[in-house]
């Protein structure tokens, strides 16, 4: 039972480790795209490369996921 624990918790770990560099890359296009477009304007994001398209849908891919564990898993998931 320690071991399966121990398994989701590693399995859920690189997700994050996954996410954070996708996030991290995400800034860097944003900040790229920002600085190559002047200033943002409100139609700005219909605008951005696929490197930021693409992972700004995967985060929230992830969100709903986590989301989810967390609703199926109740309070005392990181117990």
């Amino acid at each position: 039972m320690l071991m399966q624990h121990a398994t989701t918790w590693i399995i859920l770990v690189k997700k994050l480790q996954q996410q954070l560099q996708e996030e991290t890359d995400l800034h860097v296009a944003l900040a790229s795209a920002v600085e190559h477009s002047g200033s943002p304007s409100s139609d700005f994001s219909g605008k951005l490369p696929d490197e930021v398209s693409l992972p700004v849908r995967g985060f929230s891919s992830f969100i709903m996921f986590f989301s989810q564990y967390l609703w199926t898993s109740g309070p005392g998931a990181f117990r």
